[in-house]
């Protein structure tokens, strides 16, 4: 019995994902918020824009040399790869030094953010840096998403992890052995983009 609800879950767990993807692709058509929308056009008012033209990209940083995490708790963090899951931040925090922070300043993240992973085995994660993120420094293995110019953050987000963006990802992902997402083909990606009004209803029907 036991073994048939664990396998009643795996099935369920791997339904919702492609629910999910389904859902994002129709909300990224426009289908979940206009009505007879035709296969392959974009509702009425959508355009089609770079990442370039909504935004600025810039990359994180490594820790410059002779600098080390702290193994004591201090008020500045790193954001590895490892935290940047599910849309978030998550798990425990790395600690750096105030030192190290002043050094590596300028790859800073104040919050509301759209990061994206670049290299690694989760190539083309998105989701947005939390409001209360503290004085953190961004992991070399990501890149943000800054600026952003009649763009809700979370639309951005979750236009990267739908199925559309991901495929466009996967053409311009350099190297087939290690997988690297380069910055300036980040800026390449198109998005779909309707007005900010239907941004945030869409943002919301998706949450």
């Amino acid at each position: 019995e036991l073994d048939k609800g664990i396998e009643s879950l795996k099935t369920a767990q791997q339904q919702l994902i492609v629910y999910r993807q389904s859902l994002l692709k129709w909300a990224f058509e426009g289908k979940l918020t206009n009505k007879n929308v035709k296969e392959g056009e974009l509702p009425k008012g959508w355009k089609l824009m770079t990442i370039n033209e909504i935004g600025k990209i810039k990359g994180g940083k490594r820790l410059p040399p002779k600098h080390q995490y702290s193994e004591v708790k201090t008020e500045y963090f790193y954001i590895m790869a490892g935290n940047l899951k599910e849309g978030t931040v998550k798990n425990k925090p790395t600690y750096i030094k105030e030192e190290t922070y002043k050094a590596l300043i300028n790859y800073k993240v104040t919050g509301g953010e759209v990061y994206i992973t670049i290299v690694g085995a989760c190539i083309g994660d998105a989701g947005v840096i939390p409001e209360n993120i503290g004085k953190s420094i961004l992991t070399e293995n990501a890149a943000k998403i800054i600026e952003l110019k009649n763009v809700h953050n979370k639309y951005l987000a979750r236009w990267i992890n739908s199925l559309n963006c991901q495929l466009q990802i996967k053409r311009k992902i350099l190297s087939a052995t290690l997988g690297k997402l380069a910055l300036n083909r980040i800026g390449t990606l198109e998005i779909p983009m309707p007005s900010i009004k239907e941004q945030q209803l869409i943002v919301s029907e998706l949450e």
